[in-house]
């Protein structure tokens, strides 16, 4: 060839990871190998520039083999894999392309180590509190090849990758759409405010998790409830769960009432609430799983609407020793203020009850079992 032989070797393309180290192999003596090591995370890719070199792989148990005599071959060998190189031609000349730099804590030099540890029979000596290099060693070559393109994009908000991520992943949860967030906190804090979750309401989160669920519920201003966890599985104890729910937020406001005087509440007085007894919303719950509704954005509020001020000046009225009212200064983004409806492609329909307890009724009846309660306690 007049003008010579160009050799292209690109890294997303052909070989699959970032290149951080580049090394060659020369004058290896007849009859004698390289390598004869293994590597936890380290990916290779072998080249033969010149002359001829066999190598084996080695990997859970199986191994492979490859002659490399061409320069227009290549192999690339995946993290976690022992490799022999041998039966070099007295011209070769390899070139090595390593994702990582040198980094001898990488290296397993004793086969029989290698094999334990390709089992994962190694003995566990300590467990990290948490592991940020577990996903780095998997999946760290194709973040960062990843984070290149997202750079050189210079989309850092959006784009195509994010749009392409949405997709896939929307698809591998049977979903029509996936909206893709910069944390998990901001998931949680979204998805509890589309229910309308804010300050008065409770959330029940496991005790053992990670600290965004606890943060999401201090967001929206509501209270965390925390129920600790089954030794054996680290999910939630159900069998605990009952004795974590708490009367709901008008029951708490009737029963501040009785038992210090006063009703207090942090968050907007202006705010309209559509209210809806605890018998009629089960009810409600109930039919709407006949098949008239299926597939259909249906809303479940209450009849009755009325300002929380409005609401909280009610109880008073109704309670012979006339508390005292106070609102809090906390206000938070997130809770409506005027409805809980919010925009959706779909056509959504309200139901409601035509025969439902009224909420006069129902402040009543906790007015009752609270002062009952109270007699009892004190003996009258």
């Amino acid at each position: 060839m007049p003008n010579g032989i160009l050799g292209v070797a690109e890294v997303s393309k052909h070989i699959g990871f970032p290149v951080h180290r580049a090394y060659y192999i020369r004058d290896v003596p007849t009859g004698d190998g390289r390598g004869s090591h293994g590597h936890k995370a380290l990916r290779q890719c072998f080249l033969c520039l010149r002359g001829s070199v066999t190598i084996t792989i080695e990997k859970h148990g199986r191994k492979e083999t490859v002659r490399l005599d061409r320069p227009s071959q290549a192999a690339v060998v995946s993290a976690g894999c022992w490799r022999d190189l041998s039966d070099f031609s007295h011209d070769s000349v390899i070139i090595v392309l390593a994702s990582d730099e040198y980094d001898e804590s990488d290296y397993i030099r004793d086969h029989a180590e290698f094999v334990r540890w390709d089992k994962g029979d190694e003995p566990v000596t300590a467990v990290p509190y948490l592991d940020l290099q577990r996903g780095s060693r998997a999946l760290g070559a194709e973040m960062e090849l990843a984070m290149r393109r997202v750079l050189r994009s210079g989309q850092l908000i959006g784009g195509p990758e994010l749009a392409a991520f949405e997709t896939r992943f929307a698809d591998y949860c049977e979903a029509d759409h996936m909206v893709g967030l910069g944390n998990g906190l901001d998931a949680l804090v979204l998805a509890l405010r589309a229910w309308g979750i804010g300050p008065g309401d409770e959330v029940i989160v496991p005790a053992h998790t990670f600290v965004a669920s606890a943060l999401a519920v201090d967001e929206v201003g509501a209270d965390l409830v925390l129920v600790d966890v089954e030794p054996d599985t680290g999910l939630m104890d159900m069998g605990k769960l009952d004795k974590a729910i708490t009367p709901d937020g008008i029951y708490k406001l009737v029963q501040s009432a009785i038992d210090t005087g006063e009703i207090t509440y942090n968050g907007d007085p202006e705010a309209m609430r559509e209210y809806i007894h605890v018998h009629d919303a089960a009810k409600l719950s109930v039919d709407i799983l006949d098949k008239q509704y299926e597939n259909r954005h249906i809303i479940l509020t209450g009849n009755e609407r009325m300002r929380i001020s409005d609401l909280m000046r009610m109880i008073a009225e109704m309670l012979p020793h006339k508390p005292k009212v106070k609102f809090g200064a906390k206000t938070l983004a997130g809770h409506y203020a005027m409805t809980p409806y919010t925009y959706n492609p779909q056509l959504g329909h309200k139901l409601v009850s035509n025969d439902y307890i009224d909420l006069g009724q129902g402040i009543l009846d906790f007015i009752d079992e609270l002062s009952s309660a109270k007699s009892r306690k004190s003996g009258r």
